[in-house]
């Protein structure tokens, strides 16, 4: 059954986004660019979205190898339902 997975990924390089957004979306990822700022950070982050078979801890193992050559570090993955709820408590935290 196809489920919808979200890979939440951090670059540090800027300069790394658009060709990993790009090769993503060639394995038929959906990325967003994400506009949050750290001080001094010129990090970026992206989720990538993707429907498929694969179980949440498969699909970590597999977004962390691409991550890998990338150039980005994986922040977390999982169930797009999860880590909305993950993501929102941490957005609370940050205001």
């Amino acid at each position: 059954m196809l489920q919808k997975l979200t890979a939440e990924i951090i670059f540090l390089e800027p300069d790394d986004v658009r060709p990993a957004v790009i090769e993503l979306g060639e394995l038929g990822f959906e990325c967003e660019v994400l506009h949050w700022t750290e001080p001094c950070s010129e990090a970026t982050w992206i989720l990538a979205r993707i429907d498929t078979e694969l179980d949440a801890n498969d699909f970590g193992r597999w977004a962390q190898s691409l991550v890998d050559g990338l150039g980005g570090d994986l922040v977390e993955a999982g169930l797009e339902t999860e880590l909305n709820l993950e993501r929102k408590h941490r957005d609370n935290e940050r205001l």
